[in-house]
């Protein structure tokens, strides 16, 4: 929750939206692992119509209370079995989520991103950086909650057997 977020953990969490939001302008978005539901309501400015997909069933009535807009709406869904029709959205949204999926669901977490995108549709995935945060001298350990840390490509090398183009 932003109002209860240390402000560089909240401001690197951010930039992501901030960075995917000159994409969404008039455009069909989904967001999976919309948590809180800040970024799908900061994206919804803009966008046509946003919806956040999320796991975690109590989310989904916070985020309606918190952030009630006619072009945004909060669905609880799994990110590896979308429940919208092929090519529903312009633009899919993903941030600090692809660590938290299993391995062996992340081809299917990412084709199921790739069956409702529009054929020009655009995917903006971000995560951590494991050479990043990994410190020379010092030990690291992968978060609890996290099932897999990406180099950078590591993440590029997985996101090519899914999309034909990908930037980092």
């Amino acid at each position: 929750m932003p109002e209860h977020t240390d402000a560089r953990f909240l401001s690197q969490h951010l930039a992501a939206y901030a960075f995917a939001r000159r994409f969404v302008r008039g455009k069909r978005v989904l967001e999976i692992g919309f948590g809180e539901g800040f970024g799908a309501n900061y994206l919804a400015e803009i966008a046509k119509e946003v919806v956040g997909a999320d796991i975690a069933p109590g989310n989904i009535p916070r985020a309606r209370a918190k952030y009630p807009r006619a072009n945004l709406q909060f669905v609880l869904t799994t990110g590896t079995a979308l429940e919208f029709p092929d090519a529903s959205f312009d633009v899919v949204c993903s941030f600090q989520v692809i660590e938290h999926i299993p391995e062996p669901s992340l081809l299917a977490y990412l084709s199921e991103i790739r069956r409702v995108l529009a054929p020009d549709g655009l995917c903006v995935v971000s995560t951590l950086n494991l050479a990043n945060a990994m410190k020379p001298g010092k030990p690291y350990t992968k978060l609890i909650y996290h099932e897999k840390e990406f180099t950078a490509p590591e993440l590029e090398a997985l996101l090519q057997q899914v999309f034909p183009i990908v930037e980092l």
